[in-house]
């Protein structure tokens, strides 16, 4: 669930998980007109995500979510790609 966060003027990113966990993001700065990026953490194991949306085209999306390993981010499985049917 995305939403907009008016106190801090960024989109806030809730997410509920299958094994009852919730995470919980920001929109980073930096990003550009076709790229979302939150970064946040969850209570589950995984602690700090980043989770990146990019707009391909018109019809199609990314998606792809990094886990924080040590001091870096690590994938979490592949890269998704969401196209919409017409």
């Amino acid at each position: 669930m995305l939403g907009w966060d008016a106190v801090k003027k960024k989109i806030s990113g809730f997410n509920f998980g299958m094994d009852g966990t919730i995470g919980w993001g920001l929109e980073t700065d930096g990003t550009d007109k076709n790229t979302l990026v939150t970064e946040g953490s969850t209570t589950g194991p995984y602690k700090d995500f980043r989770a990146t949306l990019k707009r391909v085209d018109e019809d199609t999306i990314e998606a792809f979510l990094e886990m924080k390993k040590d001091d870096k981010y690590v994938p979490m499985g592949p890269k998704m790609t969401y196209k919409r049917r017409k």
